[in-house]
């Protein structure tokens, strides 16, 4: 309205006072002409009727002055507006609501100044308009932008709006704090291409592609209008942008951070990609069908199965990968998943294998079954394996050996039939005890104690026992006693088997009886055979005694005779009666049933004992014999008498094969040495022709002889013998011809013989 106002009022500024009145009066707002006094003062020359009646002047405002008129703050503004429009010439306005019930609501007061004739400004015209409405649209549309610009600024999404020339408009704080480099640019006006270049050229962003094709893309999806792209900021911030058009041709840019959602995605790539590779690792098929039969899922050795790739498998219907011959089998098995909503499980046979199938249904979120996940495990290897250990149960079961597992403590939990048969005890009787329960009087508990010893070291014990049945009655058994350790080496359980032996152990002795009088049979025999030399030996000092008595007698006889002559023969007589006996005493302890127990002598001491036996038989068979005997030998704890017929038994055959040779190749020899560690040998050598490799092999078989009278049980009672002591024999041919037999005996340890 100002404008309208201001030239035409301008242009009557010269008229008469009659002329302002009417011009005042046909204002439509109130008005009033101002008249400037001296001294800075005001006074209103004109007003209508409109003015009149705002401020309640019935009489009106003319020729008053402003605080005649107007309270005082009220005057004093309007004085000094009035003073402002003079001074600048120009219009001077305000808008304000008075402080009085009068008038209410807001006024818009407007101060044109008025040129008179001589140029100056003459009066001023002052208009007051109601500006309530306005003012309250005003006020609603400023909180309506107040609103969405709080609105605006309170979402956690970066907002950006820009015009129809795609130039910035406005943006939210949101906005900013993800471009902070580019605050300097900002600001409304700026292009979008503008500051799109500004931020690549920043490095603002991490590019995968060069900088001006990525610029080209956005500004393409940009003029499309449904740009939708993550953005990966230099900082290791995510965006996620979105801009649209708007209904008006502008552009609205959004942008969200999703930096959590992209560490979340990588982390649930990792866990995707960990996990397929724990299912991969399985030796198991692993897999999800839908209710049609079709592969959504396969782990790798799934995929094997089908001898194909994972990625050849997926999407592929179980009708393309089976035999016809399985195709209904698993058909059943989905159907029966998908109809009951309950697991499944069985073995089947496929394809050669047994395999173990578990099938599970996958339920939507109303509960429904809408897939299968199949897990199927080969377990031939397993189902062998049962079948080994039901094969070994009933080995154990119906085994003809007491067998009997403790646990580690020693404690009885398994005993078998056998166990129960032959100790009389019942399985229920025994389980939780301990297996001293059979211990005999005989072993005593430290002889126990030894043998659990032995196995918590784990060792096996192995020997011979003798237990107490339930009866009381005892037995013999062979037993061993074994850990039985897991997979990491731990004792867990222990193992006794035990046979039977008594009926085995009395036959034993009685062979070991029989055995002991053929060897006291065949000493006789050997000393029959040998009596002619024997009555020689003896002969000797019978006949010195007898004559060396007579010579005495004579001696006697005479009156006058040597006392100390007499002595001397009586002393010869006793030294040969005395030679007579050992020889007799030799003999007779040689013939006799041998006694059992061993003792410590010198080998070397025995074969002088055997030689002084043959001597005489070897004089009148003119054979040579030498003797090469280690001086510096230990000892050993033998039987005498077994080791000596031992001896025997070898010299004369050696003298029997060499016989018939002419006089002066008749020879022996007689050796003892040390043999590897812990034992001694000695040998037999002669200088006959040797044995053929049947003999060498044979030699010591019961019955083989090469004698056309022989029974064939010599070099056998020899082996028994030497065996017996913890020794070996065996024969051979000497190099340089003729046969030899050797045997070794084991020595006591810290000792050896005099020399």
């Amino acid at each position: 309205m100002t404008a309208l106002v201001v030239p035409v009022v301008q242009s009557i500024g010269g008229m008469e006072r009659q002329t302002y009145t009417s011009v005042v009066e046909r204002m439509a707002a109130a008005a009033c002409l101002i008249q400037p006094l001296s001294g800075g003062q005001f006074q209103f020359a004109i007003s209508n009727s409109r003015l009149d009646q705002l401020l309640g002047r019935e009489s009106g405002l003319s020729g008053f002055q402003f605080d005649q008129v107007l309270r005082p703050s009220v005057a004093e503004s309007l004085r000094q507006n009035c003073l402002a429009c003079i001074c600048q010439q120009t219009t001077v306005e305000w808008e304000e609501r008075p402080a009085t019930s009068a008038v209410d609501g807001w006024w818009r007061t407007q101060l044109i100044p008025l040129t008179g004739a001589r140029g100056g400004v003459s009066s001023i015209l002052c208009i007051v308009t109601n500006v309530t409405a306005s003012k309250t649209e005003e006020s609603a549309l400023r909180r309506e932008c107040d609103q969405l610009r709080d609105a605006i600024e309170s979402i956690n999404d970066g907002f950006a709006l820009w015009d129809t020339d795609d130039r910035l408009v406005l943006i939210n704080g949101r906005f900013a704090s993800f471009y902070e480099a580019l605050s300097p640019l900002l600001q409304p006006g700026i292009s979008y291409e503008e500051l799109l270049r500004a931020a690549v050229a920043a490095g603002l962003f991490r590019l995968d592609i060069p900088a001006a094709d990525w610029i080209d893309s956005r500004l393409e999806a940009r003029r499309r209008g449904d740009l939708i792209c993550e953005e990966e900021l230099n900082d290791a911030r995510w965006l996620l942008a979105k801009e649209r058009r708007t209904t008006s041709g502008g552009m609205v840019a959004l942008r969200t951070e999703i930096t959590e959602r992209k560490r979340l995605e990588q982390v649930v790539r990792q866990s995707r990609t960990s996990l397929q590779a724990m299912i991969d690792s399985v030796d198991e098929m692993i897999a999800m069908l839908s209710d049609a039969g079709v592969v959504l899922a396969i782990n790798r050795f799934g995929a094997t199965c089908f001898g194909r790739p994972p990625s050849g498998v997926v999407g592929r219907s179980l009708t393309d990968l089976l035999e016809v011959s399985e195709r209904a089998h698993v058909r059943e098995l989905i159907r029966g998943v998908l109809t009951t909503g309950a697991r499944v499980q069985r073995e089947c046979l496929w394809r050669g294998r047994f395999m173990d199938i578990s099938a599970h249904p996958v339920l939507d979120s109303h509960g429904k079954p809408v897939a299968v996940s199949v897990f199927s495990r080969d377990v031939t290897e397993r189902k062998m394996a049962e079948d080994q250990l039901r094969l070994l149960t009933r080995a154990v079961e119906q085994s003809p050996a007491i067998v009997m597992v403790t646990n580690a403590e020693g404690e009885i939990e398994y005993v078998n039939p056998r166990f129960v048969d032959v100790t009389g005890y019942t399985g229920e009787e025994v389980i939780g005890k301990s297996p001293s329960l059979l211990r005999s009087p005989e072993l005593n508990e430290d002889d126990d104690d030894a043998i659990w010893t032995k196995a918590q070291e784990g060792h096996r014990w192995s020997g011979k026992l003798r237990n107490r049945r339930k009866s009381g009655e005892l037995f013999w058994v062979s037993a061993s006693v074994s850990p039985i350790k897991n997979s990491t080496g731990d004792i867990t359980h222990f193992i006794g088997l035990q046979e039977d032996i008594t009926e085995r152990i009395a036959a034993e002795e009685e062979a070991r009886e029989h055995q002991q009088q053929m060897m006291r049979y065949m000493r006789i025999a050997a000393m029959g055979e040998m009596a002619a030399a024997l009555a020689h030996e003896l002969n000797q000092p019978i006949a010195a005694v007898v004559n060396y008595c007579n010579g005495s007698l004579r001696r006697l006889a005479v009156d006058r005779w040597d006392a100390d002559e007499i002595a001397g023969a009586i002393r010869e007589a006793h030294a040969e009666a005395q030679r007579a006996k050992s020889i007799i005493q030799h003999v007779a302890r040689f013939v006799r049933k041998a006694p059992q127990q061993r003792l410590v002598q010198s080998a070397n001491a025995l074969i002088a004992s055997v030689v002084a036996l043959v001597q005489r038989e070897l004089e009148r068979l003119n054979i040579k014999l030498k003797l090469d005997l280690c001086d510096d030998l230990p000892l050993v704890s033998v039987n005498i008498v077994e080791i000596e017929q031992l001896l025997l038994n070898l010299l004369r055959n050696s003298m029997e094969s060499i016989a018939c040779l002419d006089e002066g190749q008749q020879s022996l020899r007689l050796a003892t040495a040390t043999f590897n560690v812990g034992n001694i040998v000695i040998s037999v050598a002669d200088s006959g022709k040797g044995f053929d490799p049947e003999t060498v092999e044979r030699a010591f078989d019961p019955f083989f002889t090469t004698k056309p009278q022989g029974m064939g049980m010599g070099l056998a009672i020899c082996r028994n013998i030497a065996e017996a002591h913890g020794g070996r024999i065996w024969a051979d041919s000497c190099c340089e011809g003729g046969a030899m037999v050797r045997f070794t005996l084991p020595v006591v340890e810290g000792t050896y013989a005099a020399n």
